[in-house]
């Protein structure tokens, strides 16, 4: 989904906020890159599909903000037969910095080799090939506050124009959801439910996905007790 629907507020901005506007001034006057991915937020071109890594999937606090407190479900894919990868999350200041800090070193070595000065910042190749990646790694860089989610995520990016919209309004929004599809959907391997279904659901859940492909022994329950 578009990445100004997701619960964070700093989604894409982080990277930016923390330090890398002023680094940028000091190394690359004149480098109007906050700017450029401030756009590309503005304009909502970043769809991200997240996933939190298997040996995170069956905690508590997921379950409550994620899974309609515990009625929901988790479904595990296998990404092997397609093109998209996931990337790991990055929480930790010291990683941050040091990607962050590799980063300029090739973009100030490759200065020393071609003098730019100013705007030709904002029109060099290499320039522009550093912006595409210093403005997906916003979207993989988060707070924190957010380590115990343990996310991993694919970012794409797109003109709203060409992006779906849903057929519904969501309740409590004025509008329907635009999102983007994957080339190819990845295949599900199994399926958990959450610890507030009862037995009953699980059965008809059970029946019903049986008709759409999914075994029963890929359906499993929460082994969290909540109620």
């Amino acid at each position: 989904s578009g990445a100004v629907y997701l619960n964070d507020p700093e989604e894409g901005k982080f990277l930016i906020n923390r330090g890398v506007r002023k680094s940028i001034k000091e190394k690359f006057p004149g480098w109007n890159l906050g700017e450029e991915i401030s756009k590309d937020i503005y304009e909502g071109r970043a769809f991200i599909i997240s996933f939190s890594q298997k040996e995170n999937y069956d905690k508590l606090p997921m379950w409550v903000q994620y899974a309609q407190d515990g009625k929901g479900c988790i479904l595990e894919f296998d990404f092997s037969d397609t093109a998209n990868r996931t990337q790991d999350v990055i929480y930790d200041k010291k990683t941050r910095k040091m990607f962050l800090e590799k980063v300029f070193k090739i973009l100030s070595h490759y200065c020393e080799q071609n003098v730019l000065t100013g705007k030709e910042y904002n029109t060099d190749s290499v320039f522009k090939f550093a912006k595409a990646i210093l403005g997906e790694a916003g979207y993989l860089c988060k707070a924190s506050d957010y380590k115990h989610e343990n996310e991993s995520r694919i970012v794409l990016f797109t003109d709203v124009d060409e992006a779906l919209e849903e057929e519904y309004i969501r309740e409590g929004e004025s509008f329907p959801r635009v999102y983007v599809e994957l080339d190819k959907m990845p295949k599900i391997v199994s399926i958990t439910l959450g610890p507030k279904v009862s037995v009953l659901e699980r059965d008809r859940i059970t029946l019903a996905l049986s008709r759409r492909g999914i075994k029963s022994e890929q359906i499993k329950m929460s082994s969290i007790k909540y109620k």
